[in-house]
C-alpha cells in the first residue's frame, strides 16, 4: 500500500505523522532545554547581563523582567492561534509549556515565593497587549494601506509566527552559548546541549511555520468555465461546511445563487475566493480562488524557466520547497504565484470551440488530439508533474460530453468512470504519442449545469470535484 494516499481527514498520513511527531519531539527536548536555560542563567553570562541592564535602565525589576516577557510570549501565541492556518500548531505548541514550567519549578526558580505573581500582573497585562500588538502589527498595517499581501479577509497572523521562531531561536542560541562559554560543563554536556539546541529549534521552526492550508487556483482559457467552477464548489461546500468568502463576496454569492436557482451564471468581474473547513480534527483549511488573469501569462518564457527549474532529482525537489516557500508571499509573476499553489483547477469547457468539435461523432479519432488550447498549458503542467502543484482538468459543459456518449455508445451518468474516460480520450490525454510522459491527468472529472438535479446545488458533479480537491 502507498502511504503518501494514506490521508486522515483531507491531510496526508505524512503530514499527520510530522505533525505528531514533532510536537513530541518538542514535548521531550523542552526539558532539557529548560534544565540548560536554567544553568545558563546560573552561570552569569550574556542573557543575565542583559537582563541587569535592562532592569537597570527601565522601571522593571526582576521579577517584572521576568514576567513581561512572558506576556509578551503569551501574546504572540494567542495571535498565532487566531490565524485559521495555525490553530492547531498552536494547541500542539501549548502542550509544551507543561514541562517547561514544571522544570521551572523542580530548579527553584519563578515558583514556590520567588515572584509575586498577583503584584506583577500589570506587567503581564502589558506584555500580553505588546506581544499582542507585534503579533497583529501586519494586519493592522495591511487594514490601514488597504493592501493585504497575503489575500483579502484571510485571518493569517504570519508575523506572529515569525516571532515565535526568532524567540525560539534566540532563547536556545544565547542560553546554549551561556551554559557552555560561562558555566562548566562537561564536554559530554555540552554536546547533549547542542543536539537538544538544534532538535527544539528546528521542530519547533516546523509547527510554527507549517501552513494549515491548501491553496487551490482555478485556470482557464475561458473565464466563464473558470467561474463556474469557483461558484460551483463553493455552492457545494456552503451548506455542509465552515466557509469564509475571502475575496469578491457579493459576487460569489449573487453568482452562486444564480447557480443554484438555473439562472444565468455570468463570468466573474473580479477576483473571487473561499476558504472552507470540512470540520474534522485532522481537516485543515482549503482556499479556493481565480484571479482573472489574462491566461496569455502562461505563453511566456517563465513558464520555460519554472520547468528548467523543476527538472531533476531530491536536490531540485528541496529547491523547489524553497522556492515555493519564499515567492509565496512575494509572487514576481503569475507563474511564479501559480507555482506556489497546492493544486491546479485546469477547467476546460466542452461546449465552447474548439473543444466542441472533440465531441462531433463525425470526427474520426485520428484527428482528435491535445486539443489546441491545452498545448498552451502543457509546459506549465510539466513543469509541475512530480511536484506542488497537482494539476486536476475539470471539463465543464459535461452534457456536451454526455450527448456524444449516448449518441456512440447508449445511456451513461456525469460521474461514470466510462464517460470521465471517453473524455480524456477524446481531448487527448490518452493520446498514446504521449506516451508515459503525458503531462495531464488520465479521467478529469466532467460537471455540468444542465444535468444538476435537485441536491447538485446547480452543478452536477460538483461532489466528486470537491472530492478531487481534497484528495489531490
Amino acid at each position: 500500500m502507498n502511504l503518501e494516499n494514506v490521508r486522515i481527514g483531507n491531510r496526508k498520513l505524512s503530514d499527520v505523522l510530522l505533525l505528531v511527531g514533532s510536537t513530541v519531539a518538542v514535548v521531550a527536548t523542552v526539558t532539557p532545554l529548560t534544565d540548560m536555560l536554567v544553568r545558563a542563567w546560573t552561570a552569569e553570562g550574556v542573557g543575565r547581563t542583559v537582563v541587569r541592564f535592562v532592569v537597570g535602565a527601565t522601571p522593571l525589576t526582576l521579577e517584572s523582567a521576568v514576567v513581561f516577557p512572558l506576556g509578551i510570549g503569551a501574546g504572540l501565541l494567542a495571535v498565532f492561534a487566531l490565524d485559521r492556518t495555525k490553530f492547531v500548531q498552536a494547541l500542539l505548541l501549548a502542550a509544551a509549556a507543561g514541562p517547561l514550567l514544571a522544570t521551572v519549578w523542580y530548579n527553584g526558580l519563578w515558583f514556590g515565593g520567588r515572584i509575586d505573581w498577583v503584584a506583577n500582573a500589570p506587567w503581564g497585562a502589558a506584555g500580553l497587549l505588546v506581544g499582542a500588538l507585534i503579533g497583529a502589527a501586519d494586519k493592522a498595517v495591511a487594514a490601514l494601506t488597504g493592501h493585504d499581501a497575503l489575500g483579502v479577509g484571510r485571518r493569517e497572523f504570519p508575523l506572529a509566527a515569525g516571532a515565535l521562531f526568532a524567540a525560539a531561536v534566540g532563547f536556545a542560541v544565547v542560553g546554549f552559548l551561556d551554559a557552555t562559554l560561562s558555566g562548566t560543563p562537561s564536554a559530554a554536556t555540552a554536546v547533549v546541549d547542542l543536539a537538544v539546541s538544534v532538535a527544539f529549534v528546528g521542530f519547533v521552526g516546523f509547527l510554527i511555520q507549517y501552513r494549515d492550508r491548501r491553496d487551490v487556483a482555478v485556470l482557464s482559457p475561458n473565464r466563464s468555465a473558470e467561474t463556474l467552477v469557483v461558484c460551483g464548489l463553493f455552492a457545494h461546500v456552503d451548506d455542509r461546511y465552515r466557509t469564509v468568502v475571502s475575496a469578491g463576496e457579493a459576487e460569489l454569492n449573487r453568482l452562486s445563487s444564480n447557480l443554484a436557482a438555473g439562472r444565468t451564471v455570468p463570468a466573474a468581474t473580479d477576483e473571487i475566493a473561499f476558504n472552507v473547513h470540512a470540520g474534522g480534527w485532522f481537516d485543515n483549511w482549503t482556499s479556493v480562488s481565480t484571479s482573472g488573469y489574462a491566461n496569455r501569462h502562461l505563453l511566456d518564457e517563465q513558464v520555460a524557466r519554472a520547468a528548467e527549474s523543476t527538472d531533476g532529482g531530491r536536490g531540485s525537489l528541496l529547491a523547489h520547497r524553497v522556492r515555493r516557500a519564499v515567492t509565496r508571499e512575494t509572487p514576481l509573476t503569475f507563474v511564479d504565484r501559480l507555482l506556489t499553489f497546492d493544486v491546479v483547477l485546469l477547467a476546460v469547457p466542452l461546449d465552447r470551440e474548439p473543444i466542441r468539435r472533440a465531441f462531433d461523432p463525425a470526427v474520426d479519432d485520428d484527428d482528435v488530439g491535445a486539443a489546441a488550447f491545452l498545448d498552451r498549458y502543457r509546459r506549465f503542467v510539466e513543469a509541475t508533474r512530480g511536484r506542488d502543484p497537482t494539476v486536476v482538468v475539470v471539463a465543464t459543459g459535461g452534457e456536451t460530453a454526455l450527448t456524444y456518449f449516448e449518441s456512440v455508445y447508449g445511456g451513461t451518468t456525469i460521474d461514470s468512470p466510462e464517460l470521465r474516460t471517453e473524455v480524456a480520450h477524446r481531448l487527448g490525454l490518452l493520446c498514446s504519442g504521449l506516451g508515459e510522459d503525458a503531462p495531464f491527468p488520465e479521467t478529469p472529472v466532467v460537471v455540468s449545469r444542465s444535468e444538476a438535479t435537485a441536491v447538485d446545488d446547480g452543478l452536477a458533479g460538483a461532489d466528486r470535484l470537491w472530492r478531487a480537491v481534497r484528495d489531490a
